[in-house]
């Protein structure tokens, strides 16, 4: 299928076949026939609101930086808002909606989906949810640091790269001196929950609560 897209479009050249081959094999999936056709047609494109569709060197990287194989096996990013929301589609081929969910919180069962297909979506203008009417895109929760890990300054250099956190390694040792502590503020309840599970496993100290403002 060739696509038909909208004045308001802005497309590349189209993807050789050769081009999603090789991203196919670098992310060990078979891209959709909707996508495929899609890039083969336009190997990515803009519309307004600042919505962008990847091109073919794009989906690699992309869906590799916020590790969608990791937080919604079975789905693959096509694009994103510019404003911490993804598009997705299902890898399966037996559902051919496109799905838009928080960059943070990529719970397949969060998913919103906004299209039934990607050609109808490109031709309507790639249109969003309004955040101020749509429900949230997911649950929000607090991190908490229970006590100072046994290892102390050293496992709280583990503590700091699993959740991937700014906050330096001095503020956090003073901060564990009044533990329990919350250490993060109403962060994606998805990617957060996996990452302390993954440094309880390391340094047991940390624990997940429901956000409270």
């Amino acid at each position: 299928m060739t696509y038909v897209f909208p004045d308001s479009a802005v497309i590349n050249s189209p993807a050789t076949p050769e081009a999603l081959r090789l991203v196919e094999r670098k992310l060990n999936v078979n891209l959709p026939s909707d996508l495929s056709d899609f890039l083969l047609s336009a190997d990515g494109m803009s519309a307004p609101e600042s919505i962008l569709l990847y091109s073919t060197q794009d989906l690699e990287e992309r869906n590799r930086t916020f590790e969608v194989n990791a937080y919604a096996k079975g789905y693959i990013a096509i694009g994103d808002d510019g404003g911490g929301h993804l598009f997705l589609m299902d890898l399966s081929g037996g559902d051919t909606g496109v799905f838009m969910a928080d960059q943070g919180t990529l719970q397949p069962s969060r998913f919103l989906r906004i299209a039934e297909s990607l050609q109808d979506w490109i031709l309507s203008g790639c249109p969003t949810p309004s955040p101020e009417t749509d429900e949230p895109f997911g649950e929000l929760v607090d991190v908490y640091l229970e006590r100072m890990p046994p290892g102390g300054t050293r496992d709280l250099v583990v503590v700091k790269r699993e959740l991937g956190i700014s906050t330096g390694i001095v503020e956090l040792a003073q901060l564990a001196k009044r533990a329990p502590i919350r250490i993060l503020k109403g962060v994606p309840a998805g990617k957060y929950t996996v990452r302390c599970q993954k440094a309880n496993q390391l340094v047991p100290c940390l624990d997940v609560r429901n956000h409270q403002r």
